[in-house]
């Protein structure tokens, strides 16, 4: 779904950058969390050989993104399979979740799994693009 009042929005895999990713990782946190600062491990990301970086762009500014994380298991070495580590749309763009999910799907390689917090529930989408709910994941905090 296309929204009417930006221009052309684009997704492209980037380089992770974190001086232009980090002012959207904090609303993603405050998005989710409400409260608290994220305690961010970057020479983990910047280190990080198997991680894709898809940057959702309108007019050159980041709008969005999401973080691709493809490896083998121990127990599954026949197969890649990709994880989405987190995903992001500013409010104004969010009638393009779809087409980030396009961008996800060819961007990933094997199996990809993706997560959605069950108060901001977007598996509809999701299973509209194919996915299936296969499980549920549960936290509990330290």
């Amino acid at each position: 779904m296309a929204c009417p009042f930006h221009s052309a929005v684009t997704f492209q895999v980037e380089p992770f950058n974190r001086k232009e990713l980090w002012p959207l990782m904090r609303e993603n946190w405050f998005d989710k969390n409400g409260q608290g600062e994220p305690n961010v491990d970057w020479a983990m990301y910047q280190q990080m050989q198997n991680l894709q970086v898809i940057a959702m762009r309108a007019a050159g500014k980041l709008v969005g993104y999401a973080f691709v994380i493809t490896s083998i298991f121990p127990y599954k070495i026949d197969e890649l399979t990709s994880f989405i580590q987190q995903y992001y749309i500013q409010k104004p763009y969010r009638g393009y979740f779809r087409s980030l999910i396009k961008a996800i799907i060819k961007a990933s390689k094997g199996t990809i799994y993706i997560t959605t917090q069950l108060d901001k529930d977007c598996g509809k989408v999701l299973e509209k693009s194919g996915f299936l709910p296969t499980e549920r994941i549960h936290r509990r905090a330290a």
